[in-house]
């Protein structure tokens, strides 16, 4: 239920100053890496300025933003999920089942998403500007 994904910015995204950046797809659960990649390859690893709060990247306490390179890059190596399969909350749980269940008994002919699935979904979804 968890994974190890990877990011890769060319330049800081914005908010980052300003309460920190969310890691999608969440929920981000730890910070693996942060490295500076330069425009030949050679890397720096950054974690240490960096830490992981609420699932947003932030920039630790009066440590300073290091500059991304002309032609370099910056990438985040973070876990997300959920944990275990008993750590995932149960509201999605009831509704998958609940989708499952429609998808059986009407078939493919009907589409679309039940109501209750549509709430439950609603009540968890991320909006990005």
């Amino acid at each position: 239920m968890t994974r190890t994904l990877m990011r890769r910015w060319t330049a800081w995204p914005h908010g980052l100053m300003r309460g920190g950046v969310k890691l999608r797809p969440g929920p981000a659960t730890s910070l693996v890496s942060v490295v500076r990649v330069d425009a030949d390859g050679g890397e720096e690893l950054l974690t240490g300025r960096f830490e992981l709060l609420n699932g947003k990247l932030r920039l630790r306490p009066f440590a300073g933003l290091p500059v991304v390179p002309l032609g370099g890059f910056i990438t985040v190596t973070f876990e997300a999920g959920y944990g275990d399969a008993g750590d995932v909350p149960e509201d999605l749980v009831h509704g998958v089942k609940l989708w499952v269940q429609a998808a059986y008994l009407a078939g493919a002919a009907r589409g679309g998403i039940p109501e209750e699935v549509a709430a439950f979904l609603a009540a968890r979804r991320e909006v990005r500007l």
